[in-house]
């Protein structure tokens, strides 16, 4: 549950977060769109913890698992402190909590991920070999790696960015499997054809704000900034299509 979050970074002239509550329920995958600068990579910041919300509350609510409600009021976040100081080189404003360990997260740079996982050990062959890769390939690793980790949460900034359509697939029919074993996925993406395709809900930002929040077809059908090709091309004569598969000529 995401109650009235703010962020304004310093010396920013608005928040790039104003006030943004969602609920998100495990078994979901959440997209969270909108133009660049809108407080996507923000808000994944707030939900994983490397950034503290300035107002408002972020609770995990695992009653389903068993568990006891966790709340992170203004930024009581999972214990992490140590692999950030390893990946980034300075300190991360992070405390302990019960929830160490629930959430995995693919920032914007997917490179930490590696890092982290590779240990951080500069003769390791595998990492010299993926640091070595393309950007593609380096994204679509560090995603395998915490999705692979089945941890109740996942949060992925882009998880599409640099990949080709076979590796997009492959992304989104892991998220559905993750759905499916009960686990949360919330992901950003400017990709509306694979929203469609792979999210059950989508919310979107704008200039900081939640403006929307539905299915990613009543969204998408509406939209003219960020739509699909397909709808840009047929929506007069047929407002429901949305990807290659809703005209009947596969995909």
């Amino acid at each position: 549950r995401i109650r009235n979050v703010s962020y304004t970074y310093p010396n920013a002239q608005a928040p790039a977060v104003r006030d943004v509550s969602l609920d998100a329920r495990f078994g979901q995958i959440i997209a969270i769109g909108g133009q660049s600068g809108s407080g996507k990579s923000t808000l994944l910041d707030m939900l994983f913890g490397t950034t503290r919300p300035q107002f408002g509350t972020i609770s995990l609510c695992p009653e389903a698992r068993g568990g006891e409600p966790m709340d992170r009021p203004n930024g009581r976040y999972p214990g992490i402190g140590d692999m950030l100081r390893r990946v980034f080189g300075r300190p991360a404003r992070v405390r302990p909590s019960r929830s160490a360990g629930l959430v995995g997260y693919v920032p914007a740079d997917a490179r930490a991920v590696l890092e982290l996982h590779a240990g951080m050990d500069p003769y390791d062959l595998s990492r010299q070999r993926i640091m070595a890769s393309s950007l593609g390939e380096q994204q679509l690793a560090a995603v395998r790696q915490v999705l692979n980790e089945r941890r109740p949460i996942t949060l992925l900034d882009e998880p599409t960015k640099g990949l080709d359509a076979p590796a997009s697939a492959e992304v989104g029919l892991s998220m559905q499997r993750r759905a499916a074993q009960g686990g949360l996925v919330i992901f950003s993406c400017h990709d509306s054809e694979f929203c469609v395709r792979y999210a059950t809900m989508n919310a979107v930002l704008m200039n900081g704000e939640l403006v929307a929040y539905d299915t990613p077809r009543a969204i998408i059908a509406r939209q003219d900034y960020s739509t699909t090709s397909v709808h840009r091309l047929l929506r007069e004569r047929d407002p429901e299509a949305l990807v290659p598969e809703d005209t009947g000529v596969g995909p």
